[in-house]
């Protein structure tokens, strides 16, 4: 068993990932989304890892506070979060708003792998 430490901003907690590309590897920032179907994350930051977005990958709907979109939906080489790492790991590729401030979304598909226990009074996560 393992405790992670959440950030928290207002009501929203967020957590760190590592995502490995071809050239190299970036720390996101994802906010904790028990709402969310699917990890998002940006479509800039993957392509500076080498990951190719737009190349006729399998497109995923979505819908956001102003919008429904039809985004990729790719592979990634390697995703670690909350001491989880899954090679490969599926996620959606979308730029969220810059006022947002964070690099997309930690969502169930990436939660329901795992025995999750989220203590938001503490704003801990304990992976079992």
């Amino acid at each position: 068993m393992k405790t992670f430490r959440l950030n928290r901003s207002g009501r929203l907690y967020t957590t760190s990932a590592y995502v490995k590309g071809e050239k190299g590897q970036i720390i996101f920032s994802l906010l904790l989304d028990t709402g969310a179907s699917f990890t998002l994350l940006s479509g800039n930051a993957l392509e500076k890892l080498g990951y190719e977005i737009h190349s006729g990958k399998t497109r995923y709907p979505i819908v956001t506070v102003n919008d429904k979109l039809t985004v990729p939906r790719i592979s990634l080489q390697k995703f670690s979060c909350l001491g989880c790492t899954l090679e490969p790991f599926k996620v959606l590729a979308h730029d969220l708003p810059s006022s947002a401030r964070i690099d997309g979304l930690l969502g169930m598909d990436f939660l329901t792998m795992f025995d999750f226990t989220i203590n938001t009074r503490q704003g801990i996560v304990t992976v079992r």
